[in-house]
């Protein structure tokens, strides 16, 4: 992050622990150590894509989720989406965003079940376009109904 980096792909031959809950404002994805090796092999210093596929026989690409298992790359992909757009914002402002145009579904506001709501990508857009990088209370969220 402090070298430039937009992105890190972190793998570990297991022998360190405490690397994971590291705080950054870049984001990154786990690999296993083989495949860690391997990408460092082939594409050290070379832009990268990254993408996941389910099994190796095409009809195994997809999967039936629900709750949690699908809401989190859902809301992932809007924060990437929007973070894209914002690239100034800070991941804490962009998760304030998020969670300020989200449309409330279940018990009236932050509730166990749906959080924030459901996540609206241009709601999001126009809530940072109106009120830029805004963050609640000055602090970094701890996520859960503390954000807002």
């Amino acid at each position: 992050e402090g070298q430039g980096g937009m992105g890190a792909i972190i793998f570990s031959d297991g022998t360190v622990s405490g690397a994971w809950g590291a705080y950054t404002e870049i984001p990154a994805i786990a690999v296993t150590e083989a495949r860690g090796l391997e990408l460092l092999q082939n594409y050290e210093n070379k832009e990268v894509s990254i993408g996941y596929r389910y099994g190796d026989e095409p009809e195994y690409t997809y999967s039936y989720y629900t709750g949690t298992s699908m809401a989190t790359p859902h809301v992932a992909a809007v924060a990437a989406l929007v973070w894209s757009h914002f690239p100034q914002c800070t991941n804490d402002q962009i998760r304030y965003a998020l969670a300020a145009s989200a449309k409330d579904a279940g018990i009236d506001g932050c509730d166990w079940d749906y959080g924030y709501g459901i996540v609206q990508a241009k709601n999001a857009y126009e809530f940072l376009k109106k009120h830029g990088c805004k963050q609640a209370f000055g602090r970094r969220s701890n996520g859960g109904c503390t954000t807002i």
